[in-house]
């Protein structure tokens, strides 16, 4: 198996390989569209060191969801799931109520907690939780967004958002939030990056070049959400974690012929992130009613495993080995 190409650093995506070879990248949104105003009000924006980094998501007004690559990084000596650091809360912020890549509003964050379960070479249990420190305008400016529980397969429509690159050049990086639909993929397909995949309702979401040719994640799109367009309304049913090529492992460009992108699939954390938020399964799922794409008119029905975390303070840090920061 080959390590990981993930795409926390610049904008939304992150591509990883289970049984390919890689190296680790970040990247952005290529193919997609400039997001209309207020149209995704729970996505917002991770700032490291006051650089745009990685994508998120807002579940509750107290907290954001985003991939655990984007806030830890491989422990010195050690691999497998727990051989991580997790980096200081302090260096982080979080932009939200706004659509522009550049930081305006932001609130910072009081503690990181990532799932236990995390392997930052082959970005298992790619999931953390932030705690971050609300105020009345972030609640004015945003909205909260449910988490899908929903039963999904192949050929499924699927909505991803992200300030990620809009080209490979990694230059062209998204100047306002964008947003792509895609579609996810079969078994086999999905099987041939990822040894460990279990099926679109598993501990992943998905999709391929094949089904969508020329649009995908890129680098900074990491953690950034993977939306459903239901009947009621957006509701969000994974995050940006990985993507490999299969055609060429030493292709490490976005939207090439070849890639297969992985989603961790939140549903499958929501006993994780209850305990770590206080906020019970049924409120997780039914807490929002997100506003519904007005140009997109494919929607589906609404119908998720992983325990134990490592927190960080603001007072804890330390640096990622395996992530090519901005």
């Amino acid at each position: 198996m080959g390590r990981p190409i993930h795409f926390g650093g610049l904008l939304l995506c992150a591509l990883a390989a289970l049984s390919s070879s890689a190296s680790a990248e970040s990247e952005r949104i290529i193919g997609g569209s400039a997001a209309p105003t207020g149209e995704f009000p729970f996505a917002v924006h991770l700032f490291k060191d006051d650089s745009p980094y990685c994508g998120g998501t807002l579940i509750d007004t107290e907290w954001v969801v985003t991939a655990a690559h984007c806030v830890a990084g491989a422990a010195s000596g050690s691999d497998g799931a727990g051989s991580f650091t997790v980096n200081s809360a302090s260096s982080y912020k979080i932009g939200y109520g706004s659509n522009s890549a550049s930081l305006g509003d932001y609130v910072e964050v009081e503690s990181i907690t990532v799932n236990a379960g995390f392997d930052p070479v082959w970005y298992t249990s790619d999931i953390a939780l932030l705690k971050i420190k609300s105020n009345t305008d972030l609640v004015a400016k945003t909205q909260v967004a449910a988490i899908s529980d929903a039963s999904i397969g192949a050929g499924q429509s699927v909505i991803n958002v992200g300030w990620g690159q809009t080209s490979n050049d990694n230059t062209n990086q998204a100047s306002t939030l964008m947003y792509a639909g895609l579609v996810t993929a079969d078994d086999d397909t999905c099987k041939q990056g990822a040894g460990d995949w279990n099926g679109q309702n598993g501990r992943y979401v998905c999709t391929a070049y094949s089904t969508a040719p020329g649009i995908g994640n890129c680098f900074a799109d990491s953690g950034g959400p993977l939306l459903l367009n239901t009947n009621s309304g957006y509701t969000l049913l994974g995050l940006v974690s990985f993507d490999v090529n299969v055609k060429d492992p030493s292709n490490t460009k976005c939207a090439q012929e070849g890639n297969i992108s992985y989603f961790t699939r939140i549903s499958s954390y929501l006993s994780f992130i209850s305990s770590t938020t206080g906020i019970s399964q049924s409120v997780l799922v039914g807490n929002a009613t997100p506003v519904r794409h007005s140009n997109d008119d494919t929607t589906t029905s609404e119908n998720g495993n992983g325990d134990s975390t490592t927190t960080s303070s603001s007072s804890t840090s330390s640096t990622s080995s395996t992530r090519k920061d901005t």
